[in-house]
């Protein structure tokens, strides 16, 4: 199973993509073999084809944005350029005239710039930018609210400084603009805090008010192919902290922010064990918490709609409180439960990559999928997520980013 998981901390570098198991789903007619077969077929024909294809040549043809520049001994590097008049600097933060990439870059903060001196050609290199709207729904949609980009292949051996950067034409420059990194929630320091923008128009305020960044996203590719194909293996939504923006006005604690979310706990609380508390949400028999307690924490709460299966978990954790219910009565259910980790383990079957008819229960099994107010019921520091990984597949796109939506407008960070 694919797994991810959501927290306030910085989330490290992904490590290579797991074998995965699929497990048949009840509601599938046992006797489509044929039509389970073929779909097997065709998703490991599209797995194969997000990690590797050794089986064509390159085109020669040059994508829209270049992460990887050729060594060129007639570039001269410069720390200020003049273009129609408008003086450059590295430091500056600049507007694109046109989108490039796979996710609509606009913006970059120019780290280096040369001159090549056959051609008198200027060329940026620099951090991208992409404004949250352009992100395919994985962030709120919210004018002058960017984030940056970070795209990285595993066979490229620069250091992450250089391979972080794009290059492109000076040329495509269209205006210098205001940059504000924060790792304080929105609406906090928005437009740099200047209330004179508020009387602004829309498109004005798009035009010329100061970009605010809260977050960055990584996205992890194979290899350059995979990356020009948009294949990615992984990747994660993450909220700045505080070591990621300077001391002053746009700076917050970060312990700060965890005490603003989690506030004053007036919820059901563990014993005084000194374990870290476990919420698991979709329990089943109880496998997950049974895990959880071999490694020391203390489930408090559980939830699930299988009456069976609940009969088996409360003989296994009768300590736990027991919801035998569909999650979202649980939601509304006005008792809270304040935990430390949150395990959340939706159904799966619409989504599995066998799942080739549609099943009695898929409407109610979707709709689990946007479960996102129980963090609001246990305000949990962690959570970890199960699904299968055909969710990640384009077919159910707009599935995947809606659930990452749900994290991320809480101010959840989030790997997958």
């Amino acid at each position: 199973m694919a797994s991810s998981s959501s927290s306030y901390r910085g989330c490290p570098r992904m490590s290579n993509v797991e074998r995965t198991t699929i497990s048949l789903s009840d509601d599938d007619d046992n006797d489509s073999l044929y039509e389970v077969a073929r779909s097997i077929a065709q998703d490991e024909a599209e797995v194969t084809q997000e990690l590797v294809d050794l089986t064509q040549d390159d085109d020669g043809s040059s994508p829209e944005l270049s992460s990887e520049p050729h060594v060129n001994p007639r570039r001269c590097q410069k720390s200020i350029v003049s273009i129609r008049g408008m003086e450059l600097a590295v430091g500056d933060v600049v507007e694109l005239a046109e989108h490039v990439g796979v996710w609509a870059i606009q913006f970059i903060d120019i780290q280096e710039m040369c001159v090549d001196q056959s051609t008198s050609r200027v060329l940026l290199r620099g951090v991208p930018y992409a404004r949250t709207k352009n992100l395919r729904g994985r962030l709120e949609p919210k004018l002058n609210e960017v984030c940056r980009i970070i795209e990285t292949v595993h066979d490229d051996h620069r250091t992450s400084e250089q391979e972080m950067l794009i290059e492109v034409s000076a040329n495509q420059v269209l205006a210098k603009r205001v940059l504000i990194k924060t790792n304080s929630n929105f609406p906090n320091c928005r437009f740099g805090n200047d209330s004179n923008w508020r009387s602004m128009s829309h498109t004005q305020k798009e035009e010329k008010a100061p970009l605010t960044c809260r977050w960055e996203m990584r996205i992890e590719y194979q290899n350059g192919r995979c990356q020009k194909n948009d294949r990615p293996l992984g990747g994660a939504l993450i909220h700045l902290s505080e070591d990621d923006v300077e001391q002053g006005p746009y700076c917050v604690s970060d312990q700060q922010r965890q005490r603003d979310w989690r506030g004053r706990r007036r919820g059901v609380q563990a014993k005084t064990t000194g374990k870290y508390t476990f919420g698991d949400v979709f329990c089943g028999a109880g496998g997950t918490s049974r895990g959880a307690v071999m490694a020391g924490f203390e489930p408090i709460v559980a939830v699930d709609n299988s009456s069976t299966a609940c009969q088996t978990y409360q003989r296994n954790f009768p300590d736990t409180n027991l919801f035998t219910q569909d999650i979202y009565d649980f939601i509304h259910d006005p008792e809270k439960f304040y935990v430390d980790v949150l395990h959340i383990s939706p159904p799966c079957q619409p989504y599995s990559p066998i799942h080739v008819r549609e099943g009695q229960n898929d409407e109610a099994n979707t709709a689990a999928l946007f479960f996102h107010d129980v963090l609001e019921k246990t305000h949990p520091r962690l959570i970890t997520l199960e699904e299968t990984f055909g969710l990640t597949h384009n077919k159910h796109v707009l599935w995947f980013n809606a659930l990452l939506r749900g994290f991320t407008s809480r101010h959840y960070s989030i790997k997958w």
